[in-house]
């Protein structure tokens, strides 16, 4: 008997703790599913997310891969593009050294010619003077005390032997080549291109030496400019302005004229230049010369003209330059000596440093 309660006793414990694995068991398997399922769930979801990272990551890959050759191929053009960068620097540097040793040479020659004697000169308008010693000598004519007094002989009635050993009138050598340097530095203030917009000039600030704005062109003058009386009417321009000043001490004038023409109307700058060139010669300008080059000034075509000659037996000089802006036209002309050589290249340093908005 007590032996049949003993085994009752273990048979039920042994009942009860099956049936409590079991339910552990089954709440086990059953957490388990659960967990089995979200974790699907979430493995089905980092697929999908997989499968568009791969997508992305194929199309960055391709674009790294464009990026990667489009480098390569720039890259020697770059290079290239530098290397002609500085080829075209040191060739600049090399032409303004030539420009200036050439210059320096013309100018000792010229100063050694100083005294030179000649047993007579043959002008080229039939005049021979016997005798002929330099007294001065100067770009565009040679003083001569001769047998019959004293003359001044324009570079063109020179015989063309002393023209060449004096490089003398504005087509000489020393004269290109600072023609051909300021074409150079005129291109690189042309950059710019123009954008198309309505012109909207910004506001006139003049009658300062240094940076000036007028009727939307700047220029860096050490003249101050004015406003200066402008014809009441001129035919074909709606209006036209005038601007000028001096510096008496350099012997520089200089003068800006601002025509309008009416809509759809461009002036002429052909036409202009050689309006201001008939006005000089009116003016009593003999023995006269004249160079033209064709330029561009802030994305505008332009006009650099040069002229010289005699007048009341002294030499004058005179550099213009003409931009046209759609219907306006800017002139610019400054009348300066050759007494002082450092005048050439303070005009041309003017004429350089113009833009046009």
């Amino acid at each position: 008997m007590e032996t049949g309660k003993f085994w009752f006793i273990i048979i039920f414990v042994s009942l009860v703790a099956g049936i409590f694995t079991g339910v552990q068991h089954f709440q086990g398997v059953d957490a388990a599913n659960a967990q089995v399922i979200e974790t699907k769930s979430k493995l089905s979801q980092l697929k999908d997310t997989l499968v568009a990272r791969q997508d992305e990551w194929a199309k960055v890959s391709v674009l790294a891969s464009k990026a990667q050759q489009a480098v390569s191929k720039e890259a020697p053009l770059t290079v290239k593009r530098d290397e002609l960068k500085t080829h075209v620097r040191r060739l600049e540097g090399d032409f303004k050294y030539m420009v200036k040793s050439v210059k320096e040479a013309v100018e000792k020659i010229r100063a050694a010619g100083v005294g030179v004697e000649f047993p007579e000169v043959k002008l080229t308008n039939g005049k021979i003077l016997n005798a002929a010693k330099i007294k001065k000598l100067e770009p565009m004519n040679i003083s001569f005390i001769h047998a019959d007094g004293f003359t001044i002989v324009s570079y063109d009635e020179l015989p063309e032997d002393i023209r060449e050993r004096f490089d003398m009138g504005g087509n000489g050598l020393a004269e290109q080549l600072a023609a051909a340097e300021q074409t150079i530095q005129t291109a690189n203030y042309s950059g710019v291109k123009s954008s198309g917009k309505p012109f909207k000039p910004s506001k006139d600030h003049i009658g300062v030496s240094g940076l000036q704005t007028i009727q939307g062109l700047t220029i860096n003058c050490p003249v101050p400019l004015n406003s200066a009386p402008s014809p009441a009417e001129v035919a074909g321009l709606v209006r036209i302005q005038v601007f000028g000043g001096s510096e008496p001490a350099k012997e520089i004038d200089v003068a800006l004229t601002v025509m309008d023409a009416p809509v759809g109307k461009k002036p002429d700058i052909d036409v202009a230049l050689k309006g201001a060139i008939e006005g000089m010669i009116r003016t009593g300008v003999s023995k006269h010369s004249q160079s033209t080059l064709d330029l561009t000034i802030t994305g505008f075509p332009a006009k650099r003209s040069s002229f010289s000659g005699i007048s009341q037996g002294q030499p004058v000089s005179v550099e213009s330059l003409g931009i046209a802006r759609n219907e306006r036209l800017y002139l610019i002309q400054i009348a300066f000596s050759n007494k002082d050589p450092k005048n050439r290249d303070t005009v041309s340093a003017i004429l350089s440093s113009v833009t046009v908005e």
